[in-house]
């Protein structure tokens, strides 16, 4: 993997720990948290956050897609039994 894919995974793996759940599943992660995460690493030109932001966004849609989806597929299943 290229180093910077690798960097945008570690830091999406790192911002999903903070996610909050709800009845529905993993809810998204924040943009205070990012924010967050772009100070603590800084991450301080403006064209590089909006980037780093749009990135973990897509990437944690993704994953709430790939999650509801799993979600989705499992309770059918209860069901059928």
């Amino acid at each position: 993997m290229h180093e910077l894919g690798e960097e945008l995974f570690e830091a999406f793996n790192r911002l999903s720990s903070s996610r909050g759940y709800g009845m529905g599943g993993a809810l998204p992660v924040t943009i205070e948290s990012m924010a967050a995460y772009c100070h603590l690493f800084e991450i301080t030109d403006l064209d590089e956050r909006a980037q780093f932001i749009r990135v973990i966004q897509q990437l944690d849609h993704t994953y709430i897609e790939y999650q509801h989806n799993q979600s989705a597929s499992g309770s059918k299943s209860e069901v059928v039994q």
